[in-house]
């Protein structure tokens, strides 16, 4: 297959599908060249990889992400002033890696396990907790990293 994407006045517009060795890769709409409402990801093997809603290029609502085996990998909520409440990270094998919290973009608690599911104390280890899971980078982890500052 082959993407179906649009453009106007030189911007991203309309419906959005693109597709990697014939597998649809992602699905949504563009509005003068920003998301806006429901986008869905896929991985190579076909089975979801995200989905998201977004008003004017920002995230709103809930989003979920999953591992390519179908666990689920993180979730949370964006409200209109950002990153809002409870933001859960888990591993390929579903256990929970990561949580953080958010009050308005802003991290107000930040805790961590590690494989075992013993909470990571030790300041060095949590800042390889908060950089990896399964020992590979997590985009969406490094993500929450950087709104999160540093914070603890």
């Amino acid at each position: 297959k082959q993407d179906e994407i649009g453009y106007l006045a030189d911007k991203q517009h309309g419906p959005w599908m693109t597709y990697k060795s014939g597998v649809k890769e992602s699905e949504g709409v563009f509005r003068d060249g920003r998301p806006d409402g429901h986008w869905a990801t896929w991985h190579r093997d076909g089975s979801k990889a995200g989905e998201a809603d977004f008003r004017d290029g920002r995230p709103v609502g809930a989003f979920t992400t999953w591992h390519a085996n179908g666990q689920k990998s993180a979730d949370g909520r964006f409200g209109n002033g950002g990153a809002e409440g409870e933001f859960t990270l888990w591993d390929r094998a579903g256990r929970r890696r990561m949580l953080v919290r958010l009050t308005k973009g802003q991290v107000t608690h930040t805790q961590a396990w590690d494989e075992r599911g013993r909470e990571v104390t030790d300041p060095e280890q949590f800042e390889q907790q908060r950089g990896y899971l399964d020992g590979e980078p997590n985009t969406l982890l490094t993500l929450l990293i950087l709104m999160a500052g540093g914070a603890r």
